[in-house]
């Protein structure tokens, strides 16, 4: 499979993960921290693990061996997810966009 492909598939797949996270758990949508937590709790489980019984150090070693996501590319995945499927955007959106237009007055953009 030619690298684009495979970052393609890859990215598909996570966009579905992170749109079920997001579809479940309203809070995610606006808190990364939460929605990688969920993410990570997942694959972990995925792996046979028990998180309850995990210490910082498994956990750790799970992150630096690339056996969870990369935060980064969990919250790429929530951006390209919430662009596709705007009803899964969280409340900050909707309060970001409300002042857009005071915010571009005060920096001297439009009317």
């Amino acid at each position: 499979m030619p690298p684009n492909l495979h970052y393609t598939y890859f990215m598909k797949i996570k966009i579905e993960q992170v749109k079920s996270v997001l579809e479940n758990m309203v809070d995610a949508r606006d808190n990364d921290n939460l929605l990688i937590a969920v993410i990570w709790e997942k694959q972990i489980a995925q792996r046979g693990f028990q998180i309850a019984a995990m210490t910082a150090w498994n956990l750790l070693r799970l992150v630096v061996d690339g056996h969870l996501s990369s935060t980064e590319s969990i919250t790429r995945a929530r951006r390209k997810c919430q662009e596709l499927y705007p009803e899964l955007r969280g409340a900050n959106y909707n309060k970001r966009q409300a002042n857009q237009t005071d915010v571009k007055k005060q920096l001297g953009y439009g009317n």
